[in-house]
């Protein structure tokens, strides 16, 4: 898996976070109705010389392939339930968030992503600098019940906790 293959030991985390990520790719504003943050490019678009330079983000390069390989799709659909995942639809970005960024409630349901079976972040933040609950940002997942529409339409709610 990915823990066993070294992509998360302290110095390719280190390297990633710090030295490729905050050096070799750049970043722009994005923000909508559920988020305000800063974007790179679309991960695929990394092994592309006219855009980076590939040599500078091995690890990045790595997590990206290890993150859509088969072992990984097929440990995620085995623990998730969502069935075989083919890896040809994947959507990888970093996203860095700086002072007055956030991330709000939302149920990843929107027409662009309708086909999405699953979504995930993998949070890189510093080791030196442990993440500190008063910073907020705390990942809350809820449990959801169906309703129904007056034209009989059916969609989830969160259900309180």
């Amino acid at each position: 898996m990915l823990f066993q293959a070294g992509l998360f030991d302290s110095k390719n985390a280190e390297s990633l976070r710090c030295t490729e990520v905050n050096r070799s790719l750049t970043f722009k504003f994005d923000e909508n109705k559920v988020y305000r943050i800063q974007r790179s490019t679309h991960l695929a678009n990394i092994s592309n010389p006219d855009e980076y330079a590939p040599e500078l983000l091995p690890n990045l390069t790595q997590l990206r392939d290890a993150l859509n390989g088969p072992e990984f799709r097929a440990w995620v659909s085995s623990i998730t339930g969502v069935g075989p995942l083919s890896g040809t639809r994947s959507s990888m970005a970093v996203n860095m968030y700086v002072l007055g960024d956030h991330l709000l409630t939302h149920d990843d349901c929107n027409p662009k992503s309708r086909n999405r079976r699953l979504s995930f972040i993998l949070y890189l933040t510093d080791p030196g600098e442990p993440w500190l609950p008063d910073w907020g940002g705390g990942l809350r997942l809820y449990a959801t019940k169906p309703a129904s529409t007056a034209d009989g339409g059916v969609f989830r709610i969160a259900e309180p906790s």
